[in-house]
């Protein structure tokens, strides 16, 4: 039996338009390539057990890419830069995360979801990285460019991907500041900027910054997923 994977959806709110609910097709194929099925997760009526009732149908859960959590929520001002997540999906995508960790379901956060995740621990972001931090690479490289990410070893991720160094999509203007509780980092480029996160007090909670499901032509986007889904298979067969 296919494990079910859960995939929170973003969700868009133009003038004159019908709000809509929306993730790209790259995630499900992902998920679908090592043997899984993908539910998107709409931010529904965030009152009640909704979160909860959604959580109880999974085996795991992806946080995909987004936009930027809000910084009050680890104590800061809202930097110029800064483009809000839509407050009822960031306290839905919070409520998922919280559920899933407390139940130690396999949570695989992308870019937006490595951030979240850390905000959800307690910890802090670098709202704006050029502004933020000096000497550091080109990070939010729109144009299809890439860098190297150092990965650390005796860590799940070193064990996911078997390589101390690889090439990454790089699409994003914030990065973790102070790491949420019982997180480590497992990966930074070679600026010394934070490219991944791994919890110490669950089986598989990963965070990256980049995005993998838009790797799939390469092994270490296939790994990362084939190992995430493993870990779900586990979960699902403790479940029963």
């Amino acid at each position: 039996m296919r494990p079910v994977i859960g995939i929170n959806c973003n969700y868009g709110v133009k003038k004159g338009s019908q709000p809509r609910y929306y993730v790209d097709r790259s995630y499900c194929t992902a998920v679908e390539l090592e043997g899984g099925l993908p539910i998107l997760l709409p931010t529904a009526c965030i009152e009640g057990d909704h979160a909860e009732a959604y959580l109880s149908m999974l085996s795991g859960l992806v946080i995909s890419g987004g936009t930027d959590v809000d910084p009050s929520r680890y104590g800061q001002e809202l930097h110029p830069s800064i483009q809000l997540v839509v407050p009822e999906k960031e306290e839905f995508d919070l409520r998922l995360v919280r559920g899933a960790l407390e139940m130690d379901m396999p949570v695989m956060g992308i870019c937006y979801g490595e951030q979240l995740l850390n905000v959800c621990l307690g910890g802090s972001l670098y709202q704006d990285i050029p502004s933020d931090l000096e000497k550091v690479l080109e990070h939010n490289d729109t144009s299809g460019g890439s860098h190297r990410v150092l990965i650390e070893k005796d860590t799940i991720l070193h064990r996911l991907l078997g390589v101390d160094v690889m090439e990454t999509n790089t699409i994003h203007h914030q990065s973790v500041g102070r790491l949420g509780d019982g997180l480590k980092v497992c990966a930074r480029t070679e600026d010394g900027v934070v490219e991944a996160v791994e919890s110490d007090r669950h089986r598989f909670v990963l965070g990256v910054q980049w995005h993998p499901e838009r790797m799939l032509d390469q092994p270490s986007g296939r790994r990362l997923f084939s190992g995430f889904m493993k870990e779900a298979r586990a979960y699902a067969s403790r479940r029963v």
